[in-house]
């Protein structure tokens, strides 16, 4: 990931996810703000996160009415949008389809490049290289209650 320094040091930054797109809200004092956006025009966004442990890199989980769900991500404070090289996709036998993302959560401080993703139906993915590539956790999607969890 690159290192970006758009916003001063003590910045507050709010994403906003609408039916038409990503807005970013800034501020330096809490009482007057900056609107940008949207990015993702016309897409569904439901969560966004900035995660600023390792450059600044924004996720944002499109939940598309018509075109399926994707997980993007920008380098750019959403200038341009990339997919993951290995996106969130069930294996083909398991008869499963994702829905939607629910949220998309950083991992700890000693942990950069590792991003946890809740989606329907309930399961939770993980990536370990910044979200270039995502993987199942095996021991949630097998458990034998598994059928009866709620996103």
């Amino acid at each position: 990931m690159t290192q970006h320094n758009a916003y001063a040091q003590g910045t507050v930054v709010v994403l906003v996810g609408t039916k038409r797109g990503l807005f970013t809200l800034t501020s330096k004092d809490r009482e007057h703000w900056d609107i940008e956006g949207p990015a993702l025009r016309g897409h569904r966004v439901y969560h966004a996160i900035l995660d600023a442990r390792n450059g600044y890199r924004l996720f944002a989980a499109d939940n598309g009415d018509f075109f399926g769900t994707f997980l993007r991500y920008s380098d750019d404070f959403g200038e341009t949008w990339q997919e993951p090289e290995s996106g969130i996709q069930f294996p083909q036998d398991s008869g499963q389809k994702l829905n939607n993302i629910w949220v998309i959560e950083p991992g700890r401080s000693d942990e950069p490049g590792t991003v946890y993703v809740g989606v329907d139906p309930a399961s939770l993915w993980v990536s370990t290289d910044g979200g270039v590539t995502w993987d199942l956790n095996a021991g949630l999607a097998n458990h034998p209650t598994r059928e009866r969890w709620e996103p």
